[in-house]
């Protein structure tokens, strides 16, 4: 189990934008415009979006759209009580992710829920959840109103990541959940939160662990040698590359461009360190000797007999991808050619109203008017069906993962498949330290259900030209 905050985007719509993202409603940022009601939301019988509960706490009511105005509220008498207001967010996003095939129950997610949220100190603010079943792995989004409903104050957790990890790692042990590799609090050790998720949702080892494994010593040994080449040509061998990146230092795979933070391999590493050791930075030179090592992307726990596996299942993935791709360009060279048409459209019939001698002035302001608003909702409900094509194309077409290519191939009769996935489980089990049995009773996972597309909605329709009057045509 993986809980980790979601950072607050700059240019988001506060927690309104947030809870309607949460609840999958159809609407704009204020909840009186959501027309999807949790009667909807949760029709998993007749199609239902990717919701299968919502969970509303410290609100004083079961609705999430009344809960998210009782919210609002709050927030705005923060900004009206006199003093100074703090610049931070007012709404804290928690995500608790579970592995693949794992699906506590309904009581155990609640649980797991309320103790994350009061090991962050906001066990009394107000908050709506949602269990999301649209991927491989069950997941829990959480919505908090940073603002006390009594003390009106802002409160800004700290070491939260910290108190999330040890949280997780106690709930595990208490409920018999699959054990996951938190790290330690010391950086030396500590796996971050990107690889650890790659690592736990896909099965494919983290850039972060193979330099580790393999790179580390060979960089840090080179740092010894006091001289910005010499670390340059050791990244080298492993087809890295040493470079800033914004205020820190980065180590990029040369392959793939993928980036890592160069303190994540190593503390010695970070950009004080290295600039403390070796000087102002120097680029490496033109020459460099061939790479001896690469990373490949292997799976995490590596086993003799799944190579043939694993060649097939990058296989299957890269057929994945280059099919949601083909998609993705057949929609989006459907919407250039409407979108291009519509404006050519509109420029038109403005061009017309602009020579138009029986108006007078007011008239003629008046047609301006509804002609841009005319425009501006046709090109706004493009965007949106735009939108809405690419999320059920995703849907539709979810990419293939490690853990289950090896169950599927396992059912299908692959002795090598299930032999892998026995260890996966076994290992898995070991970690476990004695779970009490009557534990395994709050762990009936609950059905199985996979819910494509955008549930009772259909599917738009490829886009065409509207049918319009077009004057002058």
């Amino acid at each position: 189990m993986i809980a980790k905050r979601i950072p607050a985007r700059t240019n988001g719509h506060g927690f309104g934008g947030l809870a309607r993202y949460i609840v999958d409603a159809n609407g704009q940022a204020r909840p009186d415009t959501w027309t999807r009601t949790a009667d909807y939301i949760l029709d998993t019988a007749h199609g239902g979006a990717k919701v299968s509960g919502v969970r509303v706490t410290n609100c004083g009511t079961d609705d999430a759209a009344l809960a998210t105005a009782a919210v609002l509220v709050t927030q705005a008498r923060y900004e009206k009580r006199p003093g100074r207001k703090s610049a931070a967010s007012r709404s804290y996003h928690l995500v608790i992710s579970f592995p693949p095939g794992e699906r506590p129950g309904a009581d155990v997610l609640r649980a797991v829920e309320d103790r994350l949220v009061e090991s962050i100190g906001y066990g009394e603010h107000q908050r709506i959840s949602a269990v999301h079943n649209d991927t491989d792995h069950l997941h829990i989004h959480v919505a908090i109103n940073k603002v006390h409903p009594r003390t009106l104050r802002n409160v800004e957790p700290y070491y939260d990541k910290a108190r999330l990890m040890e949280t997780c790692a106690a709930l595990e042990l208490r409920y018999g959940l699959t054990r996951t590799n938190h790290g330690k609090l010391d950086a030396s050790s500590r796996m971050n939160a990107g690889a650890a998720a790659l690592e736990a949702h896909t099965g494919r080892e983290s850039l972060t662990r193979w330099i580790r494994e393999n790179a580390r010593t060979a960089l840090l040994d080179a740092l010894k040698a006091g001289d910005w080449q010499a670390i340059h040509a050791a990244a080298a061998r492993y087809g890295l590359t040493l470079k800033p990146h914004g205020a820190g230092m980065a180590i990029v795979d040369d392959a793939s461009g993928v980036g890592i933070k160069a303190s994540a391999v190593d503390r010695a590493l970070s950009s004080k360190g290295l600039l403390a050791h070796l000087g102002a930075f120097q680029p490496k030179a033109e020459q460099a000797a061939p790479a001896q090592n690469r990373y490949r992307a292997t799976p995490a726990r590596k086993y003799s007999d799944t190579s043939a596996l694993w060649t097939a299942f990058q296989r299957q993935r890269d057929e994945a991808l280059a099919a949601r791709g083909t998609t993705r360009h057949t929609h989006a060279d459907e919407h250039a050619v409407y979108v291009t048409e519509l404006r050519r459209w509109y420029r038109e019939k403005a061009a017309h109203l602009k020579v138009r001698t029986d108006l007078n002035r007011a008239e003629k302001r008046d047609a301006w008017k509804a002609l841009f608003a005319e425009r501006a909702a046709d090109f706004a409900r493009e965007r949106e069906r735009y939108a809405a094509q690419r999320k059920q194309a995703s849907s539709a077409m979810p990419m293939p993962t490690w853990p289950g290519f090896l169950a599927k191939a396992a059912a299908n009769g692959d002795s090598a498949a299930a032999v892998a996935l026995q260890r996966r489980q076994r290992k898995a089990a070991a970690t476990r330290n004695e779970v009490p049995a009557g534990n395994a009773a709050t762990r009936a996972a609950t059905p199985a259900t996979n819910h494509n597309g955008t549930g009772g909605e259909k599917r738009p329709t490829p886009p065409t030209v509207p049918h319009k009057p077009r004057r002058g045509r």
